[in-house]
């Protein structure tokens, strides 16, 4: 398993393309996303991939904020109807644009 570590000051979408890049250069998968305890000042993501001997993955990663009020299962739901699967189990809380949001992955199954 590999670990990476993704500044948790950007937004998300710049979030999403460096955990891309790492996925595609690295031959890795994205199995964990969340706020790292120990960043001391630093506002830090950590990102668990397991190695994957596959070709490359071209279905793309979405990372999905739960909107405030909202649940989390709601929010798969809506995902799965536009043929997305859950990338991890449950909401991860990360650090986007320096603040705490809860967040989910998924990747498009008709790829």
């Amino acid at each position: 398993m590999k670990e990476r570590f993704v500044d948790g000051n950007s937004p998300l979408k710049n979030q999403r393309d460096q955990l891309t890049a790492i996925e595609q250069n690295e031959q890795a998968e994205l199995v964990e996303y969340a706020k790292e305890e120990d960043g001391g000042d630093k506002k830090l993501n950590r990102a668990r991939f397991n190695d994957t001997t596959a070709e490359k993955d071209e279905r793309d990663l979405h990372l999905v904020v739960v909107p405030q009020g909202q649940s989390p299962e709601a929010v798969v739901r809506a995902q799965q109807s536009q043929g997305n699967k859950p990338v991890f189990d449950s909401p991860s809380t990360i650090y986007v644009d320096g603040q705490e949001t809860q967040v989910l992955g998924f990747k498009n199954e008709d790829e």
